[in-house]
């Protein structure tokens, strides 16, 4: 049981234009065909409606789904789902495969666990939709199977397979610090969601929304470190974990929340760092790129007031 992504896309991540495919390649359908017969397959309304198209009916041999945000939005022959919570609980008891649009990509490359990808050598001019960026790292590729084109393929591809390298976890339990931080943290890890995904970090998390940009969320953080007498969480809406996998606007708009921050909180001095990658090195204890916006006590003689301290990373004691 769990959770593959299969999509043909070029070097460029094309996936599509104008709601189709951006090919014809017989052996890649043939392909997609061989993987997910008798599986599970999900798509947004777009792709089945494409799929609709060409061949009149839902992809025969496989339970069809159809992840669609409007409540009355019915199909003959499929299953019809309304949001990616669904999605996960159909990956608990089903191999589930997704197999496009875009969004439906976005949404899935974070709890993916096997990527099947067909690379296509073909150079696409009005492509208008892609497949989300890769980070490779976090992938081992297992299988590879190269093909050349041909009189009924124009193009040469090659079927390549993804396992994920480290089981998904999102959350970092020995990372908690309060009793009803880990709480949170179990009911989160039932529901098998980022709780720092934009959707998902307004379901779990209470405190207000203070401020909001395109791509950030800042509020306070619900379990604020010792000494603090202000700690902000800022929080990228898409799920990424590492600084590149940041989009370089959303860089700017931090400009933006420091300044409000400023001019909100009156702040002459503050601290902020970011957290990514694996928690196992940063202390965090959710796997998500965040900043930590932070303000200590003033300075003071006195030995028993509140220090501020934080653990950004861990030395491996010497054996």
């Amino acid at each position: 049981m769990g959770l593959s992504i299969i999509v043909a896309t070029n070097k460029d991540n094309v996936i599509g234009v104008k709601n189709d495919l951006p090919w014809e390649l017989p052996k890649d359908l043939k392909y997609f065909s061989k993987i997910t017969k008798g599986q599970t397959v999900v798509m947004g309304k777009t792709t089945f409606e494409s799929i609709q198209s060409r061949i009149g009916k839902p992809l025969p041999g496989r339970k069809n789904v159809i992840l669609a945000f409007e409540k009355d939005y019915k199909v003959e022959g499929c299953e019809v789902v309304n949001d990616w919570e669904s999605v996960i609980d159909l990956a608990k008891t089903d191999d589930v495969f997704i197999i496009g649009g875009a969004m439906v990509y976005k949404t899935a490359l974070p709890y993916a666990n096997t990527l099947y990808i067909t690379e296509v050598s073909a150079e696409i001019k009005n492509a208008d939709c892609w497949f989300p960026k890769i980070n490779y790292p976090e992938w081992e590729l297992t299988q590879e199977d190269p093909q050349s084109k041909d009189e009924n393929n124009p193009y040469d591809m090659n079927f390549k397979v993804y396992k994920r390298k480290k089981p998904i976890e999102f959350l970092d339990f020995e990372h908690a610090r309060t009793p009803e931080q880990i709480a949170l943290m179990k009911k989160i890890e039932k529901d098998g969601l980022c709780p720092f995904c934009e959707k998902y970090f307004k379901k779990y998390h209470p405190n207000k929304i203070l401020k909001e940009t395109s791509n950030w969320m800042v509020s306070e953080n619900m379990s604020p470190y010792a000494g603090t007498k202000l700690h902000l969480i800022i929080v990228y809406k898409e799920h990424a974990i590492m600084p590149g996998e940041i989009k370089p606007e959303a860089y700017a708009e931090l400009s933006e929340i420091f300044k409000w921050a400023e001019k909100k909180y009156k702040l002459k001095a503050g601290s902020f760092f970011m957290r990514f990658g694996d928690t196992c090195y940063t202390g965090g204890s959710v796997n998500h790129a965040h900043i930590q916006f932070l303000l200590g006590s003033a300075k003071s003689d006195d030995a028993n007031k509140d220090k501020l301290k934080v653990k950004l990373g861990y030395k491996k004691k010497s054996i």
